[in-house]
This record gives structure tokens, sequence and C-alpha cells, in this order.
């Protein structure tokens, strides 16, 4: 849950939780670029995915590695593993420089940032492998946002930062909303229901599934989902 973090960054910029998850960023009446940075550090390997429902506009997510928080904050200067997207346009950001650009984004695309134990990080957008840029093996990174213009709002929607890196860009993240052993980032790129545990592609179920799934039988034949799992039937 990402409102549990504590930040530091740029005066004047404010967060809200409209739901778990999910942020808004709200420069105030700052002018330029903004970050904030995650006083909490996290050990590799790390695996960092979210969406953005509105692509309009600039924003800054990724990793940075500890000690390495600037006292003058902009895209570029803080060594981060980052996404930049300007009007729905892409940069990648390792270390400090803008790496690639991307295609263009599209609304609610899953964005993910993984980095190995080596240091070698691998960008994502739905799935599909971006860029690979190798780099030290730091031992820990710092979450950062960022924006860029005063009395912006920018919201970002279905964070997840997890150990262990990521199986294909975004496969890999302990939010299950509906316990169907899909994640809600893959139901994400499948189109399916993240809160529906009956609407989901089988092919997609690698997680472990929730007790109220195992027990909830969705094509309401009498045996419940957990024991058509068995291989008695098809839930």
């Amino acid at each position: 849950d990402i409102s549990s973090l504590t930040f530091t960054g740029s005066a004047g910029v404010t967060l809200t939780y409209p739901t778990p998850n999910t942020v808004e960023y709200f420069s105030g009446s700052v002018l330029g670029y903004t970050h904030l940075y995650s006083v909490e550090s996290f050990a590799l390997p790390l695996h960092l995915e979210w969406t953005v429902p509105v692509v309009s506009g600039t924003y800054i997510a990724g990793l940075i590695p500890e000690g390495s928080i600037p006292t003058v904050f902009n895209k570029v200067g803080d060594g981060g593993v980052k996404f930049n997207a300007v009007s729905g346009t892409n940069s990648m950001y390792f270390p400090g420089i803008s790496s690639k650009a991307a295609a263009s984004t599209k609304a609610n695309a899953l964005y993910a940032i993984d980095i190995d134990a080596s240091g070698t990080a691998t960008y994502w957008i739905n799935g599909v492998l971006q860029l690979t840029q190798a780099g030290a093996p730091l031992t820990k990174y710092h979450f950062v946002i960022g924006s860029n213009g005063a009395s912006k709002i920018k919201t970002f929607q279905d964070f997840a930062l997890t150990a262990g890196g990521s199986s294909g860009g975004g496969g890999t993240t302990a939010t299950d909303t509906d316990g169907d052993g899909v994640s809600d980032a893959q139901e994400l790129i499948d189109g399916t229901d993240s809160n529906d545990g009956c609407i989901y592609k089988p092919t997609s179920q690698t997680g472990t599934t929730s007790s109220a799934w195992n027990t909830a039988d969705c094509d309401d034949d009498g045996l419940n989902n957990g024991e058509e799992k068995t291989g008695i039937d098809d839930p």
C-alpha cells in the first residue's frame, strides 16, 4: 500500500490516496519539475509497476539509489531508474540520462521496471520489453514519483513494489484483489475484471488462489472452484 510510505522532496507538493495503491500527486504552486522520494528504501532485486489513467501532461515514476536523493529536484539529475512521460511519449532514464524514447503511451497502460541483483534494469510497457540497461549492484533503492508544472494533479494507480523481479515485465505482484490466482496487473493486460474472481484467463492463473475463491462455484454446477481445479471439471 503506497499510502504506508513516508515521502520527502519538493516543498509544496501534496499526496492524497483515493484508494489503496492509488495516489494523486498535486504540485501546488511549484513551477517546473518536482519529485517526491520515499524515506523507506528497498533491497534488490526489485519490481515496480503502475498504471496512469490519463497520458496528457508530464509524470515521472521509478526507483532511485539509496544516498542519491538530490537537493535540487529535476527529471534527470538524481541518477534514478525512471520512466518520464511528456504528452504521451516516454523516455527512460538510467542513470541520470535520457536513454531511449519509448512508444507513445496509452491510457491505463501497465508500466514496469525491474532491477535485478546485479543492478541491471529492464523497462516494460504492457509486458513488452522496451530497454535493458546494465548497472552497478547498488544495495537499496527509494521509490520516486514526480511531475512538471504548477497546480497539476497526476493520478497514479495500481502501484506494486515487490522483491524478486518480474516474469515478463509485469506478471509478479502480490496484489490479487479477487483471489483468482491472476494478479491485478495481469488482469489489466488481459482485459478481465480484477474485482470478479470468476472473470479471468485460465492461462494467466499462475498465482495461489484464495480460500474464498476455492470455495466459490463460478459455473454453478455444484462443485466448488477448488474441487474443479483438481481436474474433476473446469471451474
